[in-house]
């Protein structure tokens, strides 16, 4: 009777030891262990200080945003759940806190954390860009503005503040309006610009509605406005840029400044 009791404990011990790794090794595949529970040269914030933050992937930066899961799931899992949900960066950054919320343990600190680094990153992008940036042409005013109003989902109205080189002193977002237009007024336009001594200035905004950068008459008297404002401020308007979806059109190019 002892050998068999023996033997059976034996058994559910092994059984027990299977079953432990089994799940480990499936949880592994699919993500679903708990950070805690992998190797700690697996763990996200260990691979980040061995290997740098460029080799890690989306999903292991934005664990190591959110810190820590809940009840239910890792920030592993967490992760996973944000990329299904907005596959791309920039479907995370168009994301708004309620819908970042809707998922399951993000609540309103986590989801401000997210945005915040995004913010951060992307001022450090116009950061660099500004420090290098002459202006040359429209070209130039593109790659510059995009990274600002890209994936907005309303109009946004910049105006570029420039030096005699006509470097980049300060960008100023002027106004933020619908889906459909962004009224503008001169006075708000060269307020900021006379504050910031500037020599020349150019303006641009977005059409994300249509992604079709193709100037709308309101788009032609406010740049004659302000064409003729600065003419008789002495700071000159060298250029409205309209940005559609990865396309621009240049109003001076047009013969229309």
């Amino acid at each position: 009777m002892i050998a068999v009791l023996l033997l059976t404990h034996f058994l559910l011990n092994h059984i027990n030891k299977y079953n432990k790794r089994f799940y480990f090794e499936k949880g592994k595949e699919e993500g679903k262990m708990k950070i805690l529970e992998l190797n700690p040269y697996e763990r996200p914030r260990e691979r980040l200080k061995r290997l740098g933050v460029h080799l890690l992937p989306l999903r292991e930066l934005l664990a190591i945003l959110l810190s820590t899961g809940n009840k239910e799931k890792s920030a592993l899992e967490q992760a996973s759940e944000i990329l299904r949900r907005f596959p791309s960066l920039e479907e995370l950054e168009k994301a708004t806190l309620y819908e970042m919320t809707q998922l399951n343990g993000i609540g309103e600190a986590k989801a401000c954390k997210i945005k915040a680094a995004l913010a951060l990153a992307r001022r450090l992008v116009w950061k660099e860009a500004m420090e290098k940036t002459r202006i040359t042409g429209p070209q130039d005013v593109f790659e510059y503005c995009l990274p600002w109003i890209a994936y907005q989902e309303k109009e946004i109205f910049l105006a570029l503040a420039l030096n005699g080189k006509h470097r980049i002193l300060r960008v100023f977002e002027i106004a933020k309006g619908t889906l459909l237009s962004c009224p503008v007024h001169p006075r708000e336009v060269f307020r900021p610009l006379i504050r910031e001594g500037s020599v020349a200035f150019i303006v641009a905004h977005n059409h994300p509605s249509s992604g079709d950068p193709e100037p709308s008459p309101e788009d032609k008297e406010i740049t004659k406005r302000l064409k003729e404002g600065g003419e008789l401020l002495g700071i000159p308007l060298l250029d409205h840029v309209i940005i559609g979806a990865h396309k621009y059109i240049s109003l001076s190019a047009q013969g229309l400044l």
